[in-house]
């Protein structure tokens, strides 16, 4: 019903014949090359599904799979054939995507890619400026099913300008591609600039902000024009494409003032500042203290939180009097938390109101708690 046809098969791609038939059963199916039956150890493979036959080459076309293929069919009432003339055409590496003309960001890491087709085995070759690049400490080349890659392993820089080529060839032929690449001179700019900022005294200052452009860079602060070095009251960084300033002390009087970052390199130079201020936080309790019955087989331990910008004390007090360090008592402060302890358990003086009061030179704050001791 369909008969093979005559076809030229590249040698990149798999033989696969095909042809339909109709008959009453039983249908026998043969298939030859060049008038000699074929058998599955010849390297083919052959099947009938429904009313088709197929023939499957199991692997890859050379210079002998050129030939006439022919389908014999038969059953008990007659017998048909039909033939196709296959020819093996010996694909020449050839590309199918080529290099462009580029131009680069210094900033940025070359890398070029091209796609090709042609019978196999195919090897590539790079060049630049017509000599020969290796893969080295400088470049990485590498060739995939289809695909031709270059990559430099470092970031731009003026040397990397010039006209790069791919070079692919088999044993049919040969292929050749070029790009214009040039690096592209970017200036030292700011991505993300420093802003205008209040920070509470009790809080240590950090500045941030984010640049780009083409290495090598260079960044400088300044606190009010000066520039500010790495010291025991700052720390400067650079981490990735970021600058951070960071006070390694709490904010103080001498915290306020125009503070400016500064980005060069060898293309342009930016800078951006920010206005800081800060806030005089009066003391103040972040978790006061609560009213709680303790047993007396039990120590009592109050406990608090507080904020507000140094320098910060605490007082804690019973029914209205001072309470002190002592063999009764242990008070002390951990990070921004007042803790009252007793020494000893639970007894009916225990009984009673206890404050807590937290204060700096912005303001004062106190918190109350009636304890009561309980029997059992």
């Amino acid at each position: 019903m369909k008969k093979l046809v005559d076809m030229t098969l590249p040698l990149n791609k798999m033989l696969k014949l095909e042809c339909t038939f109709t008959g009453a059963q039983k249908v026998s199916v043969s298939w030859y090359k060049d008038g000699k039956l074929l058998c599955g150890s010849d390297g083919y493979n052959t099947k009938v599904s429904n009313n088709s036959c197929i023939l499957e080459g199991l692997h890859k076309p050379n210079k002998e799979t050129t030939g006439k293929y022919s389908c014999e069919i038969s059953n008990s009432y007659g017998t048909a054939i039909c033939h196709a003339q296959i020819v093996a055409d010996p694909e020449s590496a050839r590309f199918v995507k080529k290099l462009q003309n580029l131009l680069i960001p210094m900033s940025q890491k070359l890398k070029l890619e091209c796609a090709f087709s042609g019978a196999p085995k195919i090897s590539a070759t790079w060049y630049k400026d017509g000599e020969v690049l290796n893969a080295s400490n400088r470049y990485n080349t590498k060739l995939s099913d289809n695909s031709c890659i270059m990559e430099c392993l470092h970031e731009c820089k003026k040397e990397t300008a010039g006209r790069y080529s791919c070079e692919i060839f088999n044993q049919y032929g040969t292929d050749l591609c070029h790009a214009l690449v040039n690096p592209i001179t970017e200036p030292a700019r700011f991505v993300k600039r420093l802003e205008d900022v209040s920070f509470p005294l009790s809080k240590k200052l950090k500045l941030e902000c984010t640049f780009k452009g083409a290495p090598k860079m260079f960044v400088t602060w300044y606190k009010d024009g000066k520039q500010l070095y790495a010291s025991y009251r700052y720390n400067t960084k650079v981490i990735g494409n970021t600058c951070i300033l960071e006070c390694l002390h709490a904010c103080n009087k001498d915290t306020p003032g125009r503070y400016s970052c500064e980005v060069s390199n060898l293309y342009g130079t930016d800078i951006c500042h920010a206005q800081i201020t800060t806030v005089t936080e009066p003391a103040r309790f972040v978790q006061k203290l609560k009213d709680h019955s303790i047993p007396m087989s039990k120590k009592l331990r109050l406990e608090c939180t507080f904020t507000g910008a140094p320098k910060l004390f605490v007082t804690w007090y019973k029914e209205g009097k001072q309470v002190y360090a002592s063999y009764r008592y242990n008070t002390k402060v951990i990070g921004n938390t007042c803790i009252l302890e007793c020494l000893h358990e639970a007894n009916k003086e225990t009984s009673g109101k206890y404050s807590c009061e937290v204060y700096n030179a912005y303001g004062s704050e106190i918190c109350h708690a009636q304890v009561t001791a309980v029997t059992g």
